[in-house]
């Protein structure tokens, strides 16, 4: 069995012991993402802070008085995209994978039979989040064998 793990700290993934890029690490060496390093980091840590209430959420263990005002509108506007698709099940919950095809990893927010989100707290869409959809894809793909309810 494949040992992986990600160092949430350094944003790092070992797979058996080595090093192993992530998606992140592969869009940034490509020069296809933005540059962050400029950026205040109150942006990194909101997102941050929705992808621990939402993956709470998922668990059960969300205690909502603790949620900082600043992560309350994105967690409204969650729930209520949740309330419009009563009929999603969760396959996964931050899941991460690696590829031994294409030796890469990546975690992967959350996964339904039918789609695969990445959590996004921006004004505007950064069309690098299409690729990186697409190698969250390739991960799911390789890992997971999904299957669609149905009724007879």
């Amino acid at each position: 069995m494949t040992d992986i793990q990600f160092d949430e700290a350094t944003h790092t993934y070992t797979v058996d012991g080595k090093e192993i890029p992530g998606v992140t690490d592969i869009l940034k060496t490509l020069g296809l993402s933005k540059d962050y390093t400029g950026i205040d980091p109150f942006y990194r840590d909101r997102g941050k802070a929705f992808h621990l209430a939402a993956e709470y959420y998922f668990k059960g263990t969300l205690d909502e008085s603790t949620l900082d005002t600043v992560i309350v509108p994105y967690f409204d506007d969650f729930r209520k995209w949740l309330l419009l698709n009563p009929s999603i099940f969760m396959s996964g919950v931050e899941k991460v994978f690696y590829s031994k095809e294409f030796n890469f990893c990546g975690t992967v927010d959350l996964i339904t039979p039918n789609s695969i989100i990445d959590y996004k707290c921006s004004k505007s869409h950064d069309p690098v989040a299409e690729l990186q959809g697409a190698l969250y894809k390739v991960l799911v793909e390789e890992n997971m064998t999904l299957c669609l309810p149905f009724s007879v």
